[in-house]
C-alpha cells in the first residue's frame, strides 16, 4: 500500500512536471457555488487558501438556489433545487441556463458529470442518473443508506462525502451502492451542506461554514486547508482529460494490488 501510494505520488509528479511545468506547483484553482446567497453566487477557488474571487450571479435569470455543479467538457452544469432543473453555466458572468426540469424533488443535491458523461446527482438517501440533453432525472438508488451530497468522478470512480459520518465513499455507477474508503470519520466538522471536486489525483471537500479539505482517495485521509473559507455548496474543477485519465489510471492499479494482497 506503502509503495503504491509512492509510486502513484512519484509519477503524478512527474507527469504535471512534464505537461504542466508552468503550474505543477500550484494549487489548483476550481469553481465554487454558494446557493445560500440571495442569488446563487458563483466564485473561482483557490484551494490553497480556500477563497473564492466572485464570477457573477447565477440567480440574475431565476436560480435562486444552485447548489452542485459540474464539467463535461467544457461546459459547466449546476442544479437548481428552488426549480428542481438542470442548467448550464457561464464561467465568465456566472449567469445560469435551463437545460430542463429534472421530473422530481431534490434537496441540496450533489451532482459529479463522468468523462464520458455520465450524470449522477445526489441527496438524502438518494441517487439520481441526469439526463444532461433534456434534465431529466431516474432514480438509481432510492436507499443508499447515506447522505451524499458531496459527488466527484475521479476518472470514472464516483466518489462521495457524507458529512454526517465524515466520511469518504466510493459509489457503483450501475447499482447506487457505496462502500467505506478508509477507516472513516476522516472528515470531522464538514457540515451536512458539502461538495466534493478533484483535480485529476486528489480529491477536495467543502461546505457552507467555509471548511476545505484536501483528501487522499486511497486511503479517505483528510488533511484540513482552512476553517474560514469561501463557503460554497457546489464544487468543481476543470481538469484537463489526460490529467483525469493517468489519475484514474493510477488510483485503479493501486486499488487493484490493493484488493490482490487483501
Amino acid at each position: 500500500m506503502t509503495n503504491c501510494r509512492s509510486n502513484l505520488i512519484k509519477a503524478a509528479g512527474l507527469f504535471a512536471a512534464s505537461i504542466f511545468a508552468s503550474t505543477a506547483q500550484s494549487a489548483p484553482i476550481g469553481f465554487g457555488v454558494d446557493g445560500d446567497t440571495t442569488s446563487s453566487t458563483l466564485y473561482t477557488i483557490d484551494f490553497a487558501t480556500g477563497m473564492g474571487t466572485v464570477i457573477g450571479s447565477v440567480g440574475a435569470v431565476g436560480f435562486s438556489d444552485v447548489e452542485g455543479i459540474s464539467f463535461f467538457g467544457s461546459t459547466l452544469y449546476g442544479i437548481d433545487d428552488s426549480s428542481n432543473s438542470l442548467i448550464t453555466i457561464d464561467t465568465t458572468t456566472g449567469v445560469g441556463t435551463s437545460v430542463g426540469a429534472l421530473g422530481t424533488n431534490i434537496r441540496n443535491p450533489g451532482f459529479a458529470i463522468s468523462t464520458s458523461g455520465l450524470a449522477i446527482a445526489g441527496d438524502s438517501n438518494d441517487l439520481w442518473t441526469i439526463d444532461l440533453m433534456t434534465g431529466a432525472a431516474t432514480s438509481l438508488n432510492s436507499s443508499v443508506g447515506f447522505d451524499l451530497e458531496g459527488l466527484t468522478f475521479l476518472g470514472d470512480i464516483l466518489f462521495g462525502v457524507d458529512a454526517g459520518e465524515d466520511s469518504l465513499y466510493t459509489i457503483d455507477t450501475m447499482t447506487g451502492v457505496a462502500s467505506l474508503v478508509g477507516a472513516g470519520s476522516t472528515l470531522s466538522g464538514l457540515s451536512a451542506e458539502a461538495a466534493l471536486a478533484t483535480d485529476g489525483i486528489n480529491l477536495f471537500a467543502a461546505d457552507d461554514d467555509g471548511d476545505y479539505f484536501k483528501i487522499d482517495p486511497l486511503t479517505g485521509l483528510a488533511t484540513v486547508i482552512t476553517r474560514n473559507g469561501t463557503d460554497v455548496e457546489g464544487l468543481t474543477i476543470r481538469v484537463p482529460e489526460p490529467a483525469a485519465l493517468f489519475g484514474m489510471g493510477l488510483l485503479s492499479l493501486c486499488l487493484v494490488r490493493r484488493k490482490a494482497r487483501s
